[in-house]
């Protein structure tokens, strides 16, 4: 019940209650043994016990049934400095309790409102010392025992570190606040930074290199990586991107999720037995296309915030890497010929545009052009049907390609024509490419859909 009452006061009165009730626990207990000493009745300590031993308690009771604020604390610590002020004249100053109760309700006002809540507990302080003065007739027994002294003195000592430990602890954790929000801020900026270069990195793949090296900068001690992955078939990865983490300690990883599912809790820890090597992974709640990011962090442990950066950022990227991969899908759809899967015409218009500009700049940067006729595609039509032609044009398409290099631009212009465009190439290169499709697709025998067999024959 009395956890009930904790929990609804103010953070104020929690932090204040402990030192409080302990502090006025033991100056009870000092003034029992100051009342034997001067043989003083048991009926003095009546007043004493009331304020020292339930007040304490009674004020976080009070605090949680008002749902109290600051301000409720502020002025208890006034009512303490009015009513010890009266304690001290009740044990008739007492000298060394008097100052410890000086000192305790200074620290505490000055703690909590500074110079003025500092001033205004000083005179009441003083002001409860003169009407309890005047009403126990100013008796001054400043001298106690000695292990009065010894107690009274490590009473105030006790009471002064622990309110300069609560002060330490409730300063580091306002720094630690402080750095918290710096850090989300600098997160923040981060996202937004890889937000805004989304529309400029073209390829998945940069994109994610990009946005990696950034995160990496923010945290340069852990190595980071993403890989992204078929969520049916971990087998299968999309992308694979590190930064800060070995060649051999990726092949590590990449082999590991390769085999490893999903797991229940998104979270998953890893020691690689080649090294000992910790890797903390979170997996992303969402599905991109049927796939799923993967952030890798080489690290023994990582903090709440890095967590938090880290689903934020495989959140983040989820989205634009959907987006890319559906604007590489479109871009893929738009530059490729239906049938054949090869490169069209409007590919192949920007690719010599960009061929024949390079050459106007740089006047080393050669190209060449190859056109390729399908002989014999109408003769295939009327007789074997649009369907066998159709397989004419994609099988010489194939052997095509086959044969044209990497760098090489192929694709269809259009009905029975093909386009070569070689970036970097003299004519003697062309011509040998020439003699290559001469020699490897001229003549191919291409299994028509009916059975029967045509002869495939292009011209270069």
């Amino acid at each position: 019940m009395f956890k009930d009452f904790m929990a609804g006061a103010h953070r104020l009165s929690r932090v204040n209650y402990a030192p409080r009730a302990i502090a006025f626990t033991i100056s009870f207990v000092i003034i029992a043994l100051l009342a034997e000493e001067r043989g003083w009745g048991v009926w003095y300590l009546a007043f004493p016990a009331l304020y020292l031993l339930i007040y304490p308690h009674l004020l976080v009771v009070a605090g949680g049934l008002l749902s109290a604020t600051a301000r409720f604390e502020t002025r208890a610590i006034l009512a303490d400095s009015l009513i010890l002020g009266f304690l001290a004249a009740y044990v008739n100053f007492y000298l060394w309790l008097s100052f410890g109760f000086m000192v305790a309700i200074a620290l505490n006002a000055s703690v909590v409102g500074g110079s003025r809540q500092l001033m205004l507990s000083l005179a009441l302080y003083t002001l409860g010392a003169i009407a309890g003065g005047i009403i126990n007739g100013w008796k001054l027994q400043i001298e106690g025992p000695f292990y009065l002294d010894i107690m009274s003195m490590a009473l105030l000592l006790g009471y002064v570190l622990g309110v300069g430990f609560l002060a330490y602890n409730q300063n580091a954790r306002l720094v630690s606040t402080t750095r918290g929000v710096e850090e989300r801020n600098r997160v923040f900026q981060v996202l937004v930074e890889i937000s805004s270069s989304a529309d400029l990195v073209g390829e998945v793949q940069e994109f994610i290199q990009d946005a990696l090296q950034r995160i990496h900068d923010l945290y340069p001690k852990y190595g980071l990586g993403m890989v992204v992955r078929d969520v049916k078939r971990p087998g299968v990865l999309r992308f694979v991107e590190f930064v800060g983490i070995s060649e051999e300690e990726q092949n590590a990883v990449v082999k590991y999720l390769s085999a490893r599912h999903t797991p229940d809790s998104r979270e998953l820890t890893w020691v690689n037995p080649d090294n000992g090597i910790i890797f903390q992974m979170v997996f992303d709640n969402s599905r991109v296309r049927g796939n799923e990011g993967i952030m890798v962090i080489r690290a023994r442990m990582i903090s709440s915030l890095l967590r938090e950066a880290t689903r934020l950022s495989l959140e983040m990227l989820g989205v634009h890497i959907e987006n890319k991969m559906l604007a590489l899908d479109l871009k893929y759809a738009a530059e490729r010929d239906p049938l054949t899967g090869v490169f069209n015409r409007g590919r192949l218009d920007a690719e010599l545009a960009s061929a024949i500009r390079s050459r106007k700049q740089h006047g080393a940067m050669e190209f060449a052009v190859l056109m390729i006729d399908v002989i014999g595609l109408k003769e295939v039509n009327d007789k074997y049907g649009h369907e066998a032609g159709d397989v004419l044009i994609r099988e010489t398409a194939a052997a095509l390609q086959k044969v044209c290099r990497a760098t090489d631009a192929f694709g269809r212009y259009g009905g029975d024509e093909f386009v070569v465009i070689c970036r970097g190439s003299s004519r003697d290169d062309a011509k040998g490419l020439r003699e290559r499709i001469r020699r490897e697709v001229l003549g191919r025998q291409i299994r028509l859909p009916d059975g029967e067999q045509g002869e495939g024959c292009c011209t270069p």
